[in-house]
C-alpha cells in the first residue's frame, strides 16, 4: 500500500493506477462501518455481564449449599440429643421390666413390649446418625472437597 502511494506521487494524476484510487473508499469504509464496531463492543460487554452473572450464581449456590448443610447438621444435632434421651429412657424401661419379670411381678409380654420400644428408639437414633454423616459429607462437598 505504501508503494502505491509512492508510485502515485511520482506519476501524474491521469496515469496513476486504479488501485490507488480505490484507497479512498477503503479508508472511508474502515472509518465508517455502520456501527459494526459499536456492536462488537456491546457484544463483548454483554458476554462479560453474562460471565459475571454466572459467576455470581455459582458463588451464591455454593454459599447456599454450605448454609443448608450447616443448618441440617445443627438440626440433626438437636434431634440426636433428644433421641439419645429417649433411647436411654427406653433402655431404663426395658431394664425395669426385665427386673420385674425376674421377680415374678409381671409377665414376659411386658418385657417384650419394653424391648420393642427400646429397639425402635435405637433404630431411630441410628437413622439420625446416618443422616448426620450424610450431612457431613454434603458439607465437605459444598466446601470444595471431594468424596
Amino acid at each position: 500500500m505504501l508503494e502505491l502511494v509512492k508510485l502515485a506521487l511520482r506519476r501524474p494524476l491521469k496515469s496513476t493506477p486504479n488501485s490507488f484510487w480505490s484507497l479512498g473508499p477503503l479508508a472511508f469504509f474502515s472509518i465508517f462501518d455502520a456501527g459494526r464496531r459499536e456492536a462488537v463492543v456491546q457484544q463483548a460487554s454483554a458476554r462479560t455481564q453474562e460471565a459475571t452473572a454466572q459467576y455470581r450464581l455459582t458463588v451464591l449456590n455454593a454459599f447456599k449449599e454450605v448454609e443448608d448443610n450447616l443448618s441440617l447438621l445443627h438440626y440433626l444435632g438437636e434431634e440426636n440429643e433428644s433421641q439419645s434421651r429417649a433411647t436411654e429412657a427406653a433402655r431404663h424401661t426395658y431394664n425395669l421390666a426385665m427386673n420385674r419379670y425376674r421377680e415374678g411381678a409381671v409377665s414376659y409380654l411386658e418385657v417384650i413390649d419394653a424391648e420393642n420400644a427400646k429397639l425402635r428408639t435405637e433404630q431411630a437414633q441410628l437413622g439420625i446418625v446416618v443422616q448426620r454423616m450424610q450431612a457431613d459429607v454434603g458439607l465437605v462437598r459444598a466446601l470444595g472437597g471431594d468424596w
